[in-house]
């Protein structure tokens, strides 16, 4: 007796089991195919060009120069290897930045030595570090760095609107270092813009 309810319940559980299995393949083809799943690229980087400025002269050259944006709404790093074909005493350096065809800034400092300022409105803040004072022959590097703040969205529309201009994303941001020695005499020009595609 005890062998045929045995019997009985292994029965019962294989034609359960037959049951589900084919139902699987029914169950599979209920649930929809969702071809309109689609997974974004990453954006492209942005593009960055370079125009060197510098007018004619002997007293330096550029060796090489290298942006690395995140993006021109976050930091742009610009290091500058020149060589020196003359005794720098004294330097100064001029940073003009625009942002979305908006002037943000004309600033002048020593190029000897370091210097860090904020950006107006709180848009941000650069550093530059610049020659040893004096500087000798040979090859010497520069650094600037643009931090762009948070906020320089909501700032940005807001000078738009003040100069009648429709507020767009930040997508373009251009910067124009130009370094004099101490005669006056333009040994460093570039213009760097980054573009986010």
């Amino acid at each position: 007796k005890l062998k045929s309810l045995i019997s009985g319940a292994v029965m019962k559980n294989f034609i359960l089991l037959f049951v589900l299995l084919s139902l699987v393949p029914s169950i599979f083809a209920a649930i929809p195919e969702r071809d309109d799943i689609v997974f974004a690229a990453p954006p492209p980087p942005p593009t960055v060009t370079v125009v060197n400025c510098t007018p004619p002269n002997d007293l330096a050259n550029i060796v090489n120069v290298s942006v690395s944006p995140d993006s021109p709404t976050n930091q742009i790093n610009a290091d500058i290897e020149l060589n020196l074909n003359e005794i720098i005493t004294t330097s100064t350096y001029t940073l003009n930045l625009v942002l979305n065809g908006i002037t943000i800034l004309k600033h002048a400092h020593s190029a000897c030595g370091n210097d860090s300022f904020s950006l107006p409105f709180g848009v941000g803040n650069v550093a530059f570090a610049g020659f040893t004072c004096p500087a000798a022959l040979g090859d010497h590097f520069l650094y600037v760095t643009v931090y762009l703040s948070s906020t320089a969205q909501t700032t940005l529309n807001r000078l738009a609107k003040l100069n009648k201009m429709q507020p767009q994303p930040l997508t373009t941001g251009s910067g124009q270092l130009v370094v004099k020695d101490q005669n006056s005499n333009v040994i460093l020009c570039l213009k760097v813009t980054v573009v986010t595609n």
